[in-house]
């Protein structure tokens, strides 16, 4: 998949063919109701048609020593998530 700053160019000259049209067809077989859809719309889509597939998620994390940062003004630690992935709810 070409980068999200060449989609719209790539899409525009041609260069790229919609996979709605396989998307409808292959919807279940693919489980594309498991991709996150604002992932597909932000990176992948160029003027509602969808070019690209996601297939790559960054999380990114800092870790700090405890009584560092905020913990020494006094303000509470950050909960912990406990579902074990942050994915969309359904």
């Amino acid at each position: 998949m070409a980068t999200d700053a060449f989609l719209a160019t790539f899409a525009e000259r041609g260069w790229l063919m919609p996979l709605d049209p396989m998307i409808a067809k292959y919807r279940q077989a693919v489980e594309w109701d498991d991709i996150d859809p604002i992932l597909v719309r932000d990176v992948c889509s160029y003027k509602g048609k969808v070019y690209g597939v996601p297939n790559l998620r960054h999380l990114d994390v800092l870790l700090l020593p405890e009584g560092t940062s905020s913990t020494r003004r006094g303000s509470s630690r950050p909960r912990p998530w406990t579902s074990g992935s942050p994915r969309r709810r359904r």
